[in-house]
């Protein structure tokens, strides 16, 4: 059974993550000019796999960040369908 704590924890999960990710992401494409320390592939994956994979497809789209590195977008797109879809059937059981 879900309770209001348990939906609660998710959502602080949840907006953490993806604030998070969202700066990486984006400080990732702010030093990209300048060829200083970068970001590493893996940590934008992780990220999204952690559960920032809509809000980095989002955020890549509107930024044109890494929409070219096919290793990064492709995961990062199947990621954000696969969460769609279990958000989706998350819901209607709740």
């Amino acid at each position: 059974m879900v309770t209001q704590y348990s939906v609660s924890g998710i959502v602080a999960y949840g907006v953490a993550i993806n604030l998070s990710a969202g700066v990486l992401f984006v400080y990732d494409k702010i030093i990209a000019s300048t060829r200083v320390l970068r970001m590493p592939h893996h940590v934008i994956l992780a990220a999204a796999a952690a559960g920032a994979a809509v809000t980095l497809l989002v955020l890549a789209i509107v930024i044109r960040h890494k929409t070219r590195t096919d290793s990064v977008i492709l995961p990062i797109a199947l990621m954000a369908a696969l969460y769609s879809v279990a958000v989706v059937y998350w819901m209607q059981i709740v």
